[in-house]
């Protein structure tokens, strides 16, 4: 598997290097040029941050129950 730059990850994203390392920076990966390699768990140290600042998580979400009430049926007077 071959390892990304920030700058090819940055393109991914449609994101500027600039942007993508401040992001970097405050999940707490330490890279400091666009031109530095980006492992996997640092992506996946960034997706964990950015989940996390933005209120996305699995133990939050509720559950959703449909309850069918009744079923009737209506007559027509023939005419």
């Amino acid at each position: 598997m071959s390892s990304t730059t920030v700058a090819e990850f940055a393109s991914e994203l449609k994101k500027t290097p600039d942007v993508l390392l401040e992001q970097l920076k405050s999940a707490g990966v330490a890279k400091a040029d666009a031109a530095d390699a980006l492992t996997e768990g640092d992506k996946q140290k960034l997706l964990a941050h950015l989940q996390a600042s933005h209120g996305v998580g699995a133990a939050d979400r509720k559950k959703i129950t449909l309850v069918k009430r009744s079923t009737s049926e209506i007559k027509q007077a023939d005419a």
